[in-house]
Parts: C-alpha cells; sequence; structure tokens
C-alpha cells in the first residue's frame, strides 16, 4: 500500500539483522588478525601446508624410484626373453630365450599347411611346397623386440597380449608351379579359350562352323598377393583359387566369315572341254578339298586359301583318269630319298592334260577371285605312273655314312651303322644282288686270316656283309673292301636277304 508522504521505504528485517551482524563482525576480525593469537594460528597453518607437500613430495619420488627399479629389473631380467604376454602365432612364448623361441617358430612353421580351393577340388600343401620358407632369426629378432613398441605398464603385463606373427619369405615361381601341377585343368590345353572354327560337312556338302568357348586362367598376380598375405597360425591356410575369364581369340563372326567364303567358292560352276567337247564338272566336295582353313589367333581372323598343290594333283592325277581312263602303273622301288633303284614291273602309258601348270593357275585364279569357270584343256600321252612296292626285300648301303638300310618295298625298316673298305680297298659301287651266303668259314688273304666269320652275305665276288669281331670302330671305313657289322646288324642282314636279292651300293 501507498506510504504516507513525507517517508521513505524501510528494509525488511532479516536484510537489518544481517546487515547488523556484518557490521559487528567485521572490526572483530580485523582485531584477531592483528592480535598476537591470530599471528600465532596463521603460522600454524602455513607450517600444516608445508608438511603436507614434503610428504607427497617424498612419497611421489619414493614411487618413483621404486617403479625405475622395478622396471629396471624387469628390463634385466627380459634381457634375451620373450617378454610376459608375448604370443608368436597364436602360441604363448612368454620367457623364451632365441633358441626356444626359434624351436616354436619352426614348430608351428613345419606343422602348418596351405590349402588351395577350385570349384570343388581342394589341395593341401606344405608350406615349402608352395615356396613359403620361415625366417627363424628375423621371427625371433621381431619377438625380442617387441619391448621398443610397448610402454614399460603394458610390456612386462601378461594381461597384455603382445601377437607376433612369423617371418616368411615366398618364392612366386614355385607357388605358381605348384598350382599348375595340382590343378591341372588349369593348363591352357585343358582351360584355355576354345576358339570358333570352320569344317567341311560331308552330310550337308557345306562348311560349317563351331562356336568359340571362353576359357577360364588362373589370375596370377592375385593368387600370388593371397600367398604373400597368409598368416601362420595354428590352423591352415585357405587360398581359393581367383580365376579370370579370357575370351577366344577366333569368335563366331570371323568363322562366318570365313565359312562363307569357303561356301561361295565350293558352289561356283567348274567344269572342262575336252578337244572342245563338254567334259566333266568338279563337285563341291572336291573343291572343298583344294581349300585350306588356317586359324590365325592373334590376328583374331581364320585365313581362307586355295591350295595350289592339291589343285596341281587333281590336274595331273586324277582329271586324266576321269576324262579318259587307261594305261596301268609302273611298280618301283624307291629308296628314302625317292630314288627309283628298280622298275618291278612296267606300266603302259595313259592321257595326261597338254598344259597342266597353265590349267592349275586358271582353276586357282578363278577360286580365288570367285568367278565361274569352264576350262579348255588337251589330252596328250603321258608316261605310266609310279606305284611303290611294299613287300620286296632290299638292301642299300650309303658309304657316306657308313650306313647300311633294310627295305620292304620302298619302306625302310632298320638301318646299321657298319664299316666299309678302307683307302686302295674300296667297297664297290652300284647296283648288285647277293649270290651266295655263308653261315660260319675262315676269311683270309695277302695279308689277313680271320677264322670262323659269321653270317657272310656275298654281293659282288668276293664282296660282302659279315660280323667282324677284330674291332669295334664301326662308322669309319676298317675293311678290305667287305661292309664290316657288329655280330647281331650281320646276323639280321642274313637273315632279310636271300639269292638274287638287290644290293645298291653308293656314296
Amino acid at each position: 500500500m501507498p506510504l504516507p508522504e513525507g517517508r521513505s521505504e524501510l528494509p525488511l528485517p532479516c536484510k537489518i539483522i544481517g546487515m547488523n551482524r556484518a557490521k559487528r563482525a567485521a572490526p572483530r576480525r580485523a582485531h584477531e588478525a592483528s592480535s598476537p593469537l591470530g599471528h600465532a594460528v596463521a603460522a600454524v597453518r602455513a607450517s600444516r601446508a608445508r608438511t603436507v607437500g614434503f610428504v607427497v613430495a617424498v612419497l611421489i619420488v619414493t614411487f618413483s624410484l621404486v617403479a625405475a627399479g622395478v622396471i629396471s629389473a624387469l628390463r634385466h631380467r627380459y634381457a634375451d626373453q620373450a617378454l610376459p604376454g608375448t604370443h608368436l602365432a597364436g602360441r604363448d612364448v612368454s620367457g623364451l630365450t632365441p633358441d626356444g623361441l626359434g624351436a616354436v617358430a619352426s614348430e608351428i612353421f613345419d606343422g602348418w599347411s596351405v590349402i588351395f580351393t577350385l570349384d570343388d577340388h581342394t589341395v593341401s600343401a606344405r608350406p615349402s611346397e608352395v615356396g613359403l620358407h620361415l625366417d627363424e632369426a628375423a621371427t625371433t629378432e621381431r619377438a625380442l623386440h617387441i619391448r621398443s613398441t610397448e610402454s614399460p605398464i603394458t610390456a612386462f603385463s601378461e594381461r597384455a597380449v603382445k601377437n607376433i606373427s612369423l617371418v616368411v619369405e615366398d618364392d612366386q615361381m614355385t607357388a605358381l608351379a605348384f598350382i599348375q601341377q595340382a590343378f591341372p585343368e588349369l593348363n591352357p590345353e585343358a582351360a584355355g579359350p576354345a576358339d570358333a572354327s570352320v569344317f567341311f560337312d560331308p552330310a550337308v556338302n557345306a562348311f560349317t562352323t563351331t562356336l568359340g568357348t571362353p576359357g577360364r586362367q588362373l589370375d596370377e598376380a592375385e593368387v600370388l598377393e593371397r600367398i604373400s598375405s597368409l598368416t601362420v597360425t595354428t590352423t591352415p591356410g585357405w587360398v581359393p583359387l581367383p580365376l579370370v575369364e579370357t575370351p577366344p581369340s577366333i569368335d563366331e563372326t570371323a568363322a562366318i566369315t570365313a565359312r562363307d567364303w569357303a561356301n561361295t567358292r565350293i558352289n561356283l560352276p567348274l567344269s572342262f572341254t575336252v578337244d572342245g567337247a563338254p567334259g566333266p564338272t568338279v563337285d563341291p566336295a572336291t573343291i572343298a578339298s583344294w581349300i585350306t582353313l588356317t586359324p590365325l589367333p592373334d590376328e583374331g581372323r581364320i585365313d581362307a586359301a586355295i591350295d595350289e598343290a592339291a589343285v596341281s594333283a587333281y590336274v595331273t592325277g586324277t582329271l586324266p583318269g576321269i576324262i579318259a581312263p587307261g594305261g596301268t602303273p609302273s611298280v618301283v622301288l624307291r629308296s628314302r630319298d625317292g630314288v627309283v633303284v628298280e622298275v618291278l614291273s612296267e606300266g603302259t602309258p595313259g592321257l595326261g592334260v597338254a598344259d597342266p601348270a597353265g590349267v592349275t593357275a586358271a582353276i586357282v585364279s578363278a577360286l580365288v577371285t570367285g568367278q565361274p569357270l569352264t576350262q579348255p584343256i588337251a589330252l596328250v600321252e603321258a608316261p605310266a605312273p609310279l606305284v611303290d612296292d611294299t613287300t620286296t626285300h632290299w638292301v642299300e648301303v650309303d658309304l657316306s655314312e657308313q650306313m647300311t638300310y633294310l627295305y620292304a618295298g620302298s619302306t625302310p625298316t632298320a638301318s646299321f651303322l657298319g664299316s666299309s673298305g678302307t683307302p686302295g680297298n674300296e667297297t664297290p659301287s652300284g647296283f648288285f644282288r647277293i649270290w651266295t651266303k655263308q653261315h660260319l668259314t675262315d676269311l683270309a688273304g695277302p695279308d689277313f686270316y680271320y677264322p670262323d666269320v659269321a653270317w657272310q652275305s656275298y654281293f659282288f665276288e668276293d664282296y660282302g656283309f659279315h660280323t667282324a669281331y677284330w674291332h669295334d670302330d664301326f662308322g669309319t671305313p676298317q675293311s678290305h673292301g667287305c661292309i664290316n657289322l657288329p655280330e647281331a646288324d650281320a646276323h639280321a642282314v642274313y637273315d632279310w636277304v636271300d639269292i638274287g636279292t638287290l644290293v645298291w651300293v653308293h656314296e
């Protein structure tokens, strides 16, 4: 309510009491502080504060000295031992010396294995099989020097586990070689891509294609990274083999291109006129036999071409027989070098194309350019063709090689290293016939005598094949003109030839 005019507001009673107490206390405190008793109380309080500080300082210094001593003692004790709580590849090795650490490391490593997996195929390997080798010294050094990375509190605490891994070196080439051998399905022949291809199908009388398929190959960089990142523990290290897909080098498009080129050629009209009269027509299968399809993976294509040699063989061999059959072949003996050494039976002449090279060139040109062709030809008399005999036994002696060859027809069946005549006693060259055979007789001459010489087969006068037990220097001239052979080889010649068997001796 409003106060009467001329009066001011009075403080509340509590405020008045508080103000009075404060005013009374202030002079009293000032008096105590200036009195002798006040000085004494303050001195006691300061002394107590200094004593407490000193005790705390002493305790701190004492604790530090004790702690330093304990740490120093522990460091001395574990100077050449693994710290408490040290685990090597998961095994507690606390307190072990370098020898003990090395032994444990070797035991863990030798008992460890690496397991490779690919699809459902699993292979386990010892570390050395995949090129992994334990560095025992480096592992021991690592275990002993873990203290340099730990605080004193954790370094000597058994509860503070300090995990150490083994130091392992790897040989990448050994690892890859093991994987290729253990997983044959990764070999290029098995896992490589299959290129698209083209082939002639007689059932449909046309060229057709096979589709290419992608392959899968080992990602070598990735698998080596996985091996090197393995940590040796008490459980095996698992390495799933990473694969990368590899596309075929020749795809379906390239195969179709070659197929279409070939099918266009085999369907070209290709015929002949003989002396102006209509002649034979070449069928698609025959033309197909003249087409070569060569895969070129590096270029990603199939090279289609006309085989000129095949066309020439048709013109000179097949075509005359189609136009004018006749003539019979001559049966011959031919050497390994293609030399006709004897005609066993004479054939009769037949007919041949007058200009086989020109006809061949015309056919090849038409097929390469894809143009129809009606080729005029003229026939001329041709010599009888040659056919190789397959059964007749005969013998070839190559003096330059010091070799003797046995033949059945035109096929060599055996060869022997021998010795022909020395200078002044040369073995005669030419075509001869076996005229006599002696199982065992003496050999004698003006300056030699050899009793009981076996397996003698004579082809000209007193020149022949026989054993030579008095020397073993076969491959160089050693004889008085005969062909010296080891006993088993002379025996083989003796059994191979009969009276009248052909023998060809030449340089």
